[in-house]
């Protein structure tokens, strides 16, 4: 699982976002999809989880300006090269 290790933001209201940019949400980088300006609701997916829509209405958000991010394997956390499981514990969950 991919998430954001160092970034830059920049702390916006809804109004300063627009679709297609990148927002901190939580540790993970997420892309913003809509913005509903009349409700104050963003909605946005996170990059690092494909598929899922967020609704959030918040009064600051965090657009990212520049960003670094690392792998953590998904069940103890430790920074790995790749993919969502470090070796570990792919071979203690698969004996």
């Amino acid at each position: 699982m991919k998430i954001v290790k160092k970034a830059k933001i920049e702390v916006v209201t809804v109004n300063d976002l627009h679709e297609g940019d990148e927002i901190l949400w939580s540790n993970f980088k997420s892309k913003v999809v809509n913005v509903d300006r009349y409700n104050r609701k963003v909605f946005f997916i996170p990059c690092s989880m494909p598929g899922e829509s967020f609704e959030a209405s918040y009064r600051r958000y965090y657009r990212i300006t520049e960003c670094e991010e690392t792998n953590i394997c998904t069940i103890c956390g430790k920074e790995i090269e790749h993919g969502d499981m470090c070796e570990e514990c792919k071979e203690r969950d698969f004996k």
